[in-house]
């Protein structure tokens, strides 16, 4: 038995992916427990106003920085002044064009506006400090960083319900406000790094790495924002043709779907291409421990749609309240599409760390044109929110199954070597299959 736990031990990317997976755990419990609270404090319009907020700025994030802050954690110690001045000069850039078009074609109101700004303002300092806190593996300081965003956000959002509504909208404030405090923290985390190694910054220096990585904001960002529009544009789609209250129910399930891959595929991504990096060159090496990511992700990507096609969408609107009958149906239909998400996303790293992101902009420009062009057909032709909703999680699906056999192929996984869990996949498949033909 010890020797197991010293053998655990020794497997830094198990390790460390543990420690972020705790406190990720902690921190996406407490919306479990808090999410019934909010669903009857707020109801489904506020919450498709959050998600109209959440969609706008996760496509922004994507493309904030071209891709660059992703080289934090690749580059050589040398290179992350000027690396970290490019960074800033890109994302302040980006930062300014928004403000801009808020100003000249006056999108949303101002109040929202302003929310967003300062809501970019402050992931723009986020990511930065975020990713060198990974990359001088301080995991146990940023696992504290997400139990605190969680916690601000979740007391955040309460208190603002209770005392302020109908004057703003708590879901977006408590966002900010988190994000505000978890930036802080981290700030605070880095103040004894050793920056002696780091090279004066120069105008020249500065260029140099973005000749260097130009393959990152040359395929790693194009690729990004296509996965995460065809994530984040159906909620501004579909708020186009279908009501609030029905948009508030697609943006809230999208949450409890994506919470598998919160607690360890995003945690485990994070870690991988840490690791990935160390390992540069080492084949053998990246395809280990590729394997032991592998084998945990074919069970858990599955059992978000197993639980919600054996009648986990009626335990969704008993969890929800009685306001949410129509979030049971989007969440038995989306639970395709967050399927081979959950089982794709933790191993996004590889790309990078294989310098091959014009492969997977392949993927994602084929992921965004079927999701979106599907939606916008659907919505063109007046098709039921259900309907148009399971062309998009079909097609979606298929595309990032084609993906994940890409992926499994770089490192030399053999899928078929898991028979066991390639049934379990079939059986889910069939039993959604089934209780979508009866919807």
């Amino acid at each position: 038995m010890n020797k197991y736990l010293d053998k655990l031990r020794g497997q830094s990317l198990l390790v460390n992916t543990a420690k972020l997976s705790v406190s990720n755990i902690i921190m996406y419990v407490l919306p479990i427990v808090v999410t019934p609270i909010l669903s009857r404090l707020y109801g489904p319009t506020a919450f498709g106003e959050w998600g109209i907020f959440s969609s706008f700025t996760s496509i922004v994030a994507i493309v904030m920085f071209l891709s660059i802050d992703n080289i934090i954690v690749k580059a050589e110690e040398e290179e992350l002044g000027n690396l970290l001045v490019l960074c800033s000069g890109i994302g302040l850039m980006a930062i300014s064009i928004l403000c801009v078009a808020f100003t000249l074609f006056n999108i949303y109101d101002s109040v929202f506006c302003y929310m967003i700004i300062i809501y970019m303002l402050a992931y723009f300092v986020y990511t930065i400090v975020y990713n060198l806190n990974n990359r001088y593996g301080n995991y146990s300081k940023l696992a504290v960083s997400n139990v605190l965003q969680g916690a601000t956000q979740a007391v955040a959002r309460i208190s603002l319900g209770v005392f302020f509504l109908g004057v703003i909208n708590g879901l977006v404030c408590g966002t900010i406000l988190a994000e505000i405090i978890t930036t802080l923290f981290l700030c605070v985390c880095l103040i004894k790094i050793d920056t002696s190694k780091w090279t004066t910054v120069t105008m020249r220096g500065v260029k140099n790495q973005l000749v260097k990585y130009r393959k990152f904001p040359l395929y790693d960002a194009p690729s990004n924002l296509l996965a995460f529009s065809t994530l984040n544009l159906p909620i501004i789609i579909l708020a186009g043709t279908y009501s609030k209250s029905s948009i508030g129910c697609f943006s809230i399930v999208l949450q409890l779907l994506l919470l598998p891959m919160s607690l360890v595929g995003s945690a485990m991504g994070k870690v991988y291409y840490q690791e990935l990096c160390s390992a540069a060159g080492d084949s053998l090496r990246i395809e280990k421990m590729s394997e032991s990511i592998l084998n945990i992700l074919l069970i858990i990507s599955v059992i978000p749609m197993l639980l919600l096609c054996c009648g986990g969408d009626y335990l969704v609107v008993l969890f929800l309240g009685d306001s949410w009958t129509t979030a049971g149906h989007v969440a038995l239909i989306l639970s395709l599409w967050s399927f081979p998400v959950i089982l794709t996303q933790p191993l996004l790293p590889l790309f990078r760390a294989y310098n091959i992101q014009n492969i997977l902009l392949r993927y994602d420009l084929f992921y965004f044109v079927g999701g979106i062009g599907s939606l916008l057909i659907c919505c063109y032709c007046s098709c039921s929110m259900f309907a148009t909703l399971t062309v998009y999680a079909a097609i979606c699906a298929l595309v990032k199954f084609a993906l994940f056999r890409k992926m499994a192929s770089i490192v030399n996984y053999n899928l078929f070597n898991h028979r066991m869990a390639l049934s379990v996949w079939v059986f889910a498949v069939c039993i959604l299959v089934v209780r979508l033909v009866l919807l």
